[in-house]
């Protein structure tokens, strides 16, 4: 073979090699690269999936639903209010409403309760004081506090003005019925309460009775063992809190509620009376434009925020089931307090 040849059989050589090593490493590339494009989507999946965790909530004590919280959410210093949803000034500042899509607040209607020792010796006292609860609506109530939480009226005045527009009060409508009678009327710390315990005292004192009133007294975990002890003998209460405050579980219905309340409260020497068609829970409340800012329409949306917002309400809301520990245990968000 000469020398040329021998140049020529090398090159083909070379070439040969070089295009069979090509071949196999695509195929070989083809082979180890086809698993990770597989799996990619599905490693990606769950984060994209995933939505963001919550900043947790800054608590800011305040008072329960009162001129603090309301003043404080209307200037920007809290991004939420605990507020009760029969407040007036809610819809006149077209503030939100959060939905409570778990249904966290139970049924809230308004009920009268009385010492048992009272109400089981004095006769005609609890016809009188249900003729109210029977006579007020909750869109009547929302206006009602509208009047004195906005245009800061006396709730003595909104209270007699109601009673007397809807016949329950006045000469034509008093009686003797009730005399003899000394009790005292109290009430928890905020107006709403303060509207309708004066309620409960001029229908009873229309009615010939000696009445003591005792008005914002302090939270439930004050007016209630208030009663128990006989410093008081009747005040405005709400059905569920009231059955949960006495370690009870309420329910979405009234009837089934109110019997557990009865049961409830027969130990402690307190009898409920009938219940209102008005009602008031405990409701998450933010501007229009806080909602618009994070998309919030429902209490379960406020997990899905990631700034940190402040949430304004009453001292007790950080130990109460139905305030934080319940949004908690029940929506999944936390708490700074």
């Amino acid at each position: 073979m000469t020398k040329s040849a021998r140049w020529l059989f090398a090159a083909v050589f070379v070439t040969f090699s070089l295009v069979a090593a090509a071949c196999g490493d695509d195929s070989d590339s083809s082979a180890s690269s086809s698993a990770p494009a597989e799996s990619t989507p599905a490693e990606s999946t769950p984060a994209e999936s995933t939505p963001a965790a919550s900043t947790a909530i800054v608590f800011k004590a305040l008072d329960a639903g009162g001129p603090l919280t309301t003043g404080a959410l209307e200037n920007g210093d809290i991004d939420i209010a605990l507020m009760f949803s029969s407040q007036g000034v809610i819809s006149a500042n077209g503030w939100v409403v959060l939905e409570d899509d778990k249904q966290l607040q139970p049924v809230e209607n308004l009920v009268p309760v009385v010492r048992t020792e009272v109400a089981e010796s004095t006769i005609g006292l609890a016809e009188v004081l249900n003729t109210v609860s029977a006579s007020l609506t909750t869109e009547e109530l929302a206006a009602l506090n509208l009047r004195v939480d906005q245009d800061k009226e006396d709730p003595a005045v909104v209270a007699e003005d109601f009673l007397t527009e809807k016949g329950l009060i006045g000469e034509e409508v008093g009686s003797d019925g009730l005399a003899g009678l000394s009790i005292t009327v109290g009430s928890a710390n905020f107006s709403e309460q303060e509207i309708v315990a004066n309620m409960y005292a001029l229908v009873l004192r229309n009615n010939s009775a000696d009445v003591t009133t005792k008005f914002q007294l302090g939270s439930r975990e004050v007016v209630a063992p208030a009663l128990e002890t006989g410093e008081i003998d009747v005040y405005p209460e709400y059905v569920g809190s009231y059955l949960t405050f006495l370690g009870g579980e309420p329910t979405g219905d009234l009837d089934e509620t109110m019997e557990l309340l009865i049961a409830a409260t027969e130990p402690i020497g307190v009898t409920p009376l009938d219940p209102s068609p008005a009602a008031d829970a405990n409701a998450l409340v933010v501007t229009q434009e806080t909602a618009d800012t994070f998309g919030l329409t429902t209490i379960s949306d406020l997990a899905t925020v990631t700034e940190q917002l402040t949430l304004g309400g009453p001292p007790e809301c950080p130990e109460r089931p139905l305030c934080i520990l319940g949004f908690e245990e029940v929506y999944g968000l936390t708490f700074e307090v």
